[in-house]
């Protein structure tokens, strides 16, 4: 090219940028790839533009921890649930489920709400782990708690003990 232009130096090629929207499937992993054919850079010359290779990069959520289709998230409970049970209300991906705690539950203790991970168009829904956590008070408390005392005065101090904390937005 003897008098090659000035935008483009005889390359053919103009840089620009524009936007594109692109369609994120709902159950994509972290560090997954999508390939937007002929949205690359042109080609020199006039040849055929590239495709444009789109990494996923998934932000953390505050509840919820990914693993595989299987969804992982801790739940505090009271020391009156650990002990006696009792309901509690449960986020997942759709909506909140009341989960009952059964009696005698031990904080660490994992529970699986099947069909509530994540659902990905060609397999089967995970589910969502849901983890227990008494906190430093409720493992305070069972010291206390393991003395000889009657089962009904130990019933009432659990409740009075739930409801002094939900009243306190404790648990």
């Amino acid at each position: 090219i003897h008098q090659p232009c000035s935008t483009c130096s005889g390359w053919g090629v103009n840089a620009k940028e524009r936007k594109l929207k692109v369609k994120i499937p709902h159950s994509i992993e972290e560090g997954k790839s999508l390939r937007l054919a002929g949205q690359g850079n042109s080609g020199l010359l006039g040849g055929d533009s590239g495709d444009l290779i789109v990494e996923i990069r998934v932000s953390p959520d505050p509840f919820f921890e990914r693993d595989g289709n299987d969804l992982r998230a801790e739940v505090p409970i009271s020391f009156a649930k650990a002990v006696l049970g009792g309901q509690v209300k449960i986020p997942t991906l759709s909506e909140s489920v009341v989960f009952s705690i059964p009696k005698g539950t031990q904080s660490g203790h994992t529970f699986r709400l099947k069909g509530l991970g994540i659902c990905q168009e060609d397999q089967q829904a995970g589910d969502l782990l849901i983890n227990v956590r008494c906190d430093y008070l409720c493992f305070r408390i069972f010291w206390i708690w393991r003395r000889k005392i009657k089962w009904k005065v130990k019933t009432q101090l659990a409740w009075q003990l739930s409801e002094l904390a939900e009243s306190a937005n404790y648990i």
